[in-house]
């Protein structure tokens, strides 16, 4: 509040002015209130794709002059092949994570805007059809993260369901290589780093309709109504039997992911910066 000098806000997403109602009401309010405060007071703003600079304009009133789309990049090791045989591998998941068949896996804070709950009961219509996969959750516990033990137990599936809590460095890209469907049917992304990660990682996709997954992952994914569980099961069913779709997701995953980089977002903001501080 006391800095008087130029500013350059990035927003990665709008969630809270989009979902109000999935986030609790503390953090609706301290949000709400930062986020206009900065997008007003900020004399550039950088989004991280097209969507949220859509978002800005119309929840913000900003003109689209003062905002710059820079797009996040993805960790190149998620490129690289995981060292160790495939056997190996598994045998190192199914000790670490008690992971002991073929599994589906999602990745993101475990919390109402992310879709869980449909997300589990989707897997419940898949298992009625393909016995013998598990569901694997990785992300740290967020709001009402609680209720989604109960609710796997509820529905008959949490024998077949793993809560990793957050997981990082070589054991997320094992996780990655490994598994049969990537599945994250969000129900708002501003950007999407997950879903960049598993491409990169050689992991079909399996994700929300959402404008701004559709601007990330382009052809390179099967896309599914996030509202609509039926339809989320009979994707997963659908992926997992047809063998050609998914190595022609694999193959055109891997390259809409090389076409993001950090150096390339590095540069591009410091782009931005440069103008402001010419201004200046």
């Amino acid at each position: 509040l006391g800095y008087w000098g130029k500013v350059v806000c990035t927003f990665q997403d709008l969630a809270v002015y989009k979902h109000p109602q999935l986030f609790y009401k503390l953090k609706r309010i301290k949000a709400r209130y930062n986020r206009k405060a900065m997008a007003k007071r900020a004399d550039r703003v950088i989004a991280v794709s097209e969507n949220t600079k859509k978002d800005l304009m119309e929840i913000f009133n900003i003109s689209s002059q003062k905002i710059f789309v820079v797009r996040n990049g993805v960790d190149e090791r998620f490129f690289n092949e995981t060292k160790g045989n495939p056997q190996k591998i598994k045998e190192e998941l199914e000790e670490k994570f008690k992971i002991n068949r073929p599994y589906l896996l999602f990745i993101g804070t475990l919390e109402p805007i992310k879709n869980i709950t449909r997300l589990l009961q989707a897997f419940q219509l898949f298992q009625q059809k393909k016995r013998g996969y598990q569901l694997v959750l990785v992300g740290k516990r967020g709001w009402l993260a609680s209720q989604y033990l109960q609710i796997a137990k509820d529905l008959n599936v949490a024998e077949q369901v793993r809560f990793l809590g957050y997981v990082e460095g070589d054991d997320l890209r094992k996780l990655l290589s490994q598994t049969e469907l990537f599945v994250m049917p969000s129900l708002y992304e501003g950007f999407g780093m997950s879903v960049l990660e598993a491409m990169a990682s050689g992991a079909p996709c399996l994700i929300s309709e959402l404008a701004s997954l559709r601007e990330i992952a382009e052809e390179a994914a099967e896309y599914v109504n996030p509202y609509d569980t039926k339809e989320i099961s009979k994707k997963m069913e659908m992926l997992i039997e047809d063998k050609t779709k998914r190595e022609k997701l694999i193959i055109k995953g891997k390259e809409q992911a090389s076409k993001f980089s950090w150096e390339k977002c590095a540069r591009e903001t410091l782009e931005v910066y440069r103008k402001i501080s010419q201004e200046a």
